[in-house]
């Protein structure tokens, strides 16, 4: 027996529990030859909360896709016309465990029409490793180099692959509770864990927080009410894990520049985070190229003052220009101080010293092309980005964002800076934004300076319409007003309208409207937009083509992961209950956008839609897919004429009352009611039914009459023979 790497008992020993333990306690009754034993929660084996056996993940059917997304524009301005369309397009092919995918686009510009395939590649999971493997041409991980394009191979750690609880970054939280207690724990004012443990000490990991920042009050409600309260500094950064949990990447291959005929070096990369404490994560990684070296080494620490992130990269690169040599040192920080309402969501500085570069900066040096525009190396960098609620969110929102960035070989400085203010009066709604930006000494730029002021109010109690305002003004003069309506079209599901009319200093006014529709095999759109001597028509769609082993159906755009439904004899146009606007198509399936890879997806049917003439066994189903599955969830059916039955006997009496009615395999269909009827499914047109009523078995048979649709079931009567 082990508890935190200390031996408590060897192999073949008997132990002691009461010496080796605090607050082990037995108990024997003898009486009612009980023994009841309690052990500390702190020395229980636990399983995670939301585990999933690893057996029950679904890798889905083989099945192909089509995923698009359309763009057209013609625009006109003093009768020139601008002809511009684009289609986007993602398709795949899942054989097995491995899912083969390809991005490309087409676009047509100028008149002259351009097809480019952007990614090809084959991905499967590693179940033992929780990693997916990544082959052909993809990014590399950003988890502690800059993400880069290339072509080979990368096996990096999936971390949805873990039980929900155990994902991100949360500290471990331990007490000693004197009784049977209630252990509960809040962020932020919002209760997130509760757990009943025995006397003793206890130890909670496999929570999660609802945010990334907000210090954990933790109470301790004991049997007999008393409370014992605690507070556990709390926040996090991107690069922090949990204790014990390692995050790693591996990565090898060819540099993959989009501009033809310019350096491609070969590379290799690997990287790891891992947690060591509860409160400490370290991290580092090494990058090598074609005359390029890089180390990284960092580590990170929540502490009551908030988390605070230091890494340092040391490269060295040679190029036509020498051998360079650099490091950048980079610093975040996050807290969130409740009490005063106040979230510093990030706040990170970084110095890189001038003969630093990035992979992508020394492949940029490889491939100078045009010496006047330097490419412009970052020499600091610092971000800000602070949110604070007024008077408990009565007297709303400010947010505040600022960055600003310095460069080796590029003159002045870029700066931005938004300031926001957002609140409500009952249902309207209104907002402020303030915005200023800087680039290179503002050369270009002679409107510095804007501000945006935004209003929204319901037209309707129901809120399917509301009307927008809002107004712009930038330093240097320029204005534009604009007010307009936008809702729900009445007696159209889903299909949602918005009309816009504008106005400038200039004096000139235009206006647009726009129209989008969600049905179940697409999304669609439109807007016309006229100003003077300018007018522009766009329209869109989006959606998915999926070809499998019983059809093709459509369907709207997918994520990563989607769903096949099979429902078996079910109407054209059945909806799925917890999916907006997918139906069921003519060969009865369903495509399902988007599930969740690795947790528990409840697929639903609306059971008013499917009609009279079928049965199902159960109206939910769940599937737990694999990343990049397409998963099939079959529903068990029975199709055929609902009929009610009634049942007499040679006399014309009507049958007893719990008699049960079942077909000639046995299948129960109905039980008999106080008044002789009994309501089934016929699967055909005659049949045999058995009546099963005490120790007997009787039998008759029925012949339905032509369909009448007009019906929702029909009515016979039949007599029932019994030996």
């Amino acid at each position: 027996l082990e508890r935190q790497g200390q031996i408590l008992v060897n192999a073949g020993q008997c132990p002691d529990w009461k010496l080796m333990i605090d607050s082990y306690s037995e108990d024997y009754n003898a009486n009612r030859q009980e023994l009841h034993i309690s052990f500390p929660q702190a020395f229980m084996t636990k399983e995670a909360r939301g585990y999933i056996d690893p057996q029950l993940w679904d890798e889905g059917i083989t099945a192909g896709f089509v995923d698009y997304n359309f763009t057209a524009r013609n625009g006109a301005n003093n009768g020139a016309s601008t002809p511009f369309a684009n289609t986007g397009l993602r398709s795949g092919i899942n054989l097995g465990a491995w899912r083969l995918r390809n991005e490309s686009n087409y676009s047509y510009i100028n008149r002259k029409g351009r097809f480019q395939s952007n990614r090809n590649y084959v991905q499967r999971d590693i179940t033992s490793l929780k990693a997916q493997l990544t082959m052909g041409a993809s990014y590399s991980s950003s988890q502690i180099f800059d993400s880069f394009r290339f072509k080979g191979v990368q096996l990096a750690s999936d971390e949805a692959m873990l039980p929900e609880s155990l994902r991100g970054y949360a500290p471990v939280v331990r007490g000693i509770a004197q009784s049977n207690a209630t252990v509960e724990i809040r962020q932020n004012g919002f209760l997130v864990y509760s757990l009943n443990v025995p006397p003793g000490a206890f130890e909670i990991s496999d929570f999660y927080p609802s945010g990334s920042n907000g210090d954990l009050e933790i109470t301790v409600i004991e049997a007999d009410g008393r409370k014992t309260i605690s507070t556990q500094p709390f926040a996090s950064l991107p690069q922090m894990v949990r204790r014990s949990t390692a995050h790693y990447s591996l990565a090898a291959g060819e540099y993959d520049n989009i501009r033809s005929g310019q350096a491609n070096p070969l590379f290799g990369l690997a990287g790891l985070t891992y947690g060591v404490t509860d409160d400490i994560t370290l991290f580092g990684g090494l990058l090598a190229a074609d005359d390029f070296q890089a180390g990284n080494l960092g580590g990170t620490k929540n502490t009551s003052l908030g988390a605070l992130s230091t890494n340092i990269t040391h490269s060295k690169s040679k190029s036509d220009s020498g051998i360079n040599k650099g490091q950048s040192l980079q610093f975040n920080y996050s807290k969130t101080m409740a009490s005063m309402g106040t979230t510093f969501s990030l706040a990170g500085y970084r110095f890189s010293s001038d003969g630093y570069r990035t992979l992508s900066e020394h492949v940029a040096d490889q491939n100078v092309i045009d010496s006047a525009r330097p490419a412009g190396r970052t020499r600091t960098r610092l971000d800000v980005v602070i949110n604070q609620t007024l008077g408990n969110q009565n007297y709303g929102m400010i947010t505040l964002s600022a960055n600003e960035r310095k460069y080796w070989n590029l003159p002045g400085t870029s700066q931005q800076l938004n300031m926001g203010y957002a609140n409500s009066w009952g249902s309207v709604s209104y907002s402020l934004n303030v915005l200023y930006s800087k680039y290179q000494q503002n050369l270009g730029n002679n409107n510095p300076a804007q501000v945006l002021f935004t209003v929204s109010m319901p037209l309707d109690p129901e809120g399917k319409a509301r009307s927008h305002t809002s107004v712009t003004a930038q330093s240097g003069g320029y204005y534009n007003a604009s007010s307009g309506v936008s809702g729900l079209i009445p007696g159209l599901n889903d299909t949602y309208y918005d009309t816009q009319i504008s106005h400038d200093q200039k004096n000139m006014t235009s206006g647009s409207l726009g129209i989008r529709s969600y049905t179940p095999i697409a999304r669609l759109d439109a807007s016309y937009s006229q100003g003077q001597n300018t007018r522009s028509t766009t329209a869109g769609a989006s959606g998915s083509l999926v070809v499998h082993s019983d059809g093709i159906n459509l369907g709207q755009s997918l994520s990563d992961s989607f769903a096949l439904a099979h429902v078996p004899g079910a109407q054209a146009g059945s909806r799925i209950g917890n999916f907006s606007g997918v139906t069921v198509g003519k060969n009865g399936y369903a495509v399902i956008p988007s599930t969740r890879p690795y947790q528990y997806n409840r697929i639903n049917l609306n059971t008013q839609d499917l009609g009279s003439g079928i049965d199902i066994e159960n109206t939910m189903l769940q599937v737990i897919p694999r990343r990049g599955s397409i998963t099939k969830a079959s529903f068990a059916t029975t199709t055929g004429r609902r009929v009610q039955l009634e049942l007499v006997d040679s006399n014309g009496k009507p049958l007893p009352f719990g008699s049960t009615v079942t077909n000639e395999s046995d299948v129960q269909l109905a039980v008999v009611d106080a008044g002789g009827y009994a309501l089934i499914m016929a699967e055909n047109p005659t049949g045999t039914i058995l009546v099963k009523r005490a120790n007997q078995t009787c039998q008759g048979r029925y012949e339905l009459p032509p369909k009448n649709p007009e019906l929702q079931y029909e009515r016979i009567r039949i007599s029932i023979l019994c030996q």
